[in-house]
Parts: C-alpha cells; sequence; structure tokens
C-alpha cells in the first residue's frame, strides 16, 4: 500500500487546535521565530528542535537524534516518536531553519492581518500548530494512532545529509503531513514539484587582457551566455522554474582574463 504524502497548510489545523483565545500559542510562536536559525546557523537552529522537543518530550514522546550521511552537514535531524495503540503512524514533516540568515524580528503587519518574521510561516508555524494539534489529538480517547515528528534541520537546502532516512519514514506511516505554508489564497497544497540542483563548471583559459586578450578564453563570459540560455527554460504558466542561485568566477585582477567561472 502506498502511504499518503499530503504537503498540508498548516491552516488546516487553526481552527482544529487554536481555540478562539490563541494567546499561549502566539506566545510559542514568538519565542521560536526569535530565535535565530538561518540553515548555516547550527547553534540557532539546534535551539529550535531542542525548544519543540522539550514541549514533546512533556507529552511523553521519545526524542531520537540522527546524524548526518554527509561530512559536511553537521546539524542532526530530531525525531520525536509517541507509540500508540495502532503501530501506523501520524508522521509530521516539519524543520527548524529559515530561509533567510537574518534575524527579522516578530510583528504584526502594518494593516494588523498577518504576523511576520523570520520563519512566522516556514516553518515555525509549522511548529506550533503541529505541538497544539498534537496536544488535542492526545486529548481524544478514539485517536490510536502512533505519532512522529520530523524537525530537519536543513528543509531550506534539499534536507542533504537525511534523505534516505526521511524516506524511510513512509514505510511505516498511514499518513505524512508536511507542515509548510499555504499558497498565497490559503488553498491546502496536496502536491509539490520536484526539485534538480546543478553544480556547473566552466574552464577557460587565463591571459593578460591588456596585452594579451586575444590568447584567452573567458570562463565568465561563457558562463554569462549559458545563464541567459538556461533562464530561457523558465516556463511559469506550467509551474517549471528555474533559478540561478549563485555565480562565481575569476580572481580578484581585472587585468586577467577570467579561467574558470561556476
Amino acid at each position: 500500500m502506498k502511504v499518503r504524502l499530503v504537503f498540508i497548510v498548516y491552516f488546516l489545523f487553526l481552527n482544529f487546535s487554536f481555540g478562539s483565545d490563541s494567546t499561549n500559542e502566539l506566545k510559542y510562536l514568538e519565542e521560536l521565530v526569535s530565535i535565530s536559525s538561518g540553515t548555516q546557523d547550527v547553534e540557532g537552529v539546534s535551539s529550535v528542535q531542542k525548544n519543540v522537543a522539550s514541549q514533546l518530550q512533556n507529552l511523553g514522546f521519545e526524542i531520537l537524534e540522527n546524524k548526518s550521511d554527509v561530512d559536511t552537514v553537521k546539524s542532526t535531524q530530531t525525531v520525536a516518536i509517541k507509540k500508540g495503540k495502532n503501530a501506523k503512524f501520524i508522521t509530521f514533516v516539519t524543520h527548524a531553519d529559515t530561509v533567510f540568515e537574518k534575524l527579522n524580528p516578530f510583528k504584526w503587519s502594518d494593516d494588523k492581518k498577518r504576523l511576520v518574521g523570520s520563519g512566522v510561516g516556514d516553518n515555525k508555524g509549522g511548529l506550533v500548530v503541529t505541538l497544539y494539534t498534537i496536544k488535542n489529538l492526545l486529548e481524544n480517547p478514539k485517536f490510536e494512532y502512533s505519532i512522529r515528528v520530523i524537525i530537519s534541520p536543513n528543509e531550506e537546502t534539499g534536507s542533504m545529509g537525511f534523505r534516505k532516512q526521511l524516506k524511510s519514514y513512509g514505510d511505516d506511516s498511514a499518513l505524512i503531513l508536511g507542515m509548510e505554508p499555504a499558497l498565497e489564497d490559503g488553498s491546502i497544497v496536496e502536491a509539490r514539484k520536484g526539485v534538480r540542483w546543478y553544480h556547473i563548471k566552466i574552464a577557460g583559459r587565463e591571459a593578460h587582457a591588456g596585452t594579451a586578450p586575444e590568447n584567452g578564453v573567458s570562463a565568465c563570459h561563457e558562463l554569462s551566455k549559458k545563464i541567459v540560455k538556461i533562464l530561457d527554460l523558465n516556463e511559469y504558466s506550467k509551474g517549471n522554474t528555474i533559478n540561478v542561485g549563485h555565480v562565481d568566477g575569476g580572481k580578484d585582477k581585472f587585468n586577467i582574463v577570467c579561467g574558470s567561472a561556476e
């Protein structure tokens, strides 16, 4: 049987997990948002994981820390488990890291309709809703499933080092919920497109740019031409998107034809 994988807007649970007085939930969200946890901030990411793990431990969860299978990834993946009468798991997939390294403060938007700040939506809001949803589930005597919470440290950069582990969680799950934000109109996300990352290296030939530029082959120039062609492959109407996220090339001297670029 194939497990159903749902990438779900966390607002689905708002009415279920947030009561009319959501003061506690908002305070906890502010607490998490106030922790700087860009993906490269290993200490900050760990702090968020430990904070949520402590809350889950108080609910009777066993806490595990999985190491990465990639040497360059120093963060660990936090896994919280609580066994139920049914051996199949409801698995919540969350993450502690945020897109931007710089911390943006927790506050209301100017029109007082939205909360803003690092990770309010992606994914500290998801962590808060996961926690309070679980609290409500455990209060329901008819709920018999086991529960698992995954707190990834590096989802924003592709969960490198943890992909095999993430894939394995589908083997014993009745349902997997990805606690990611909604679309702009609030629609529930039931599936998401895949992603491929490529590291392109261009080899040129260095030469003195002033006296013998004709002897050189500029890797930067060649890379720039390829970038233009690559971006022409974007098909926004079909949801096929391409982004060039980083470019580097040449040396610190401007009088040398660029010999390498990536």
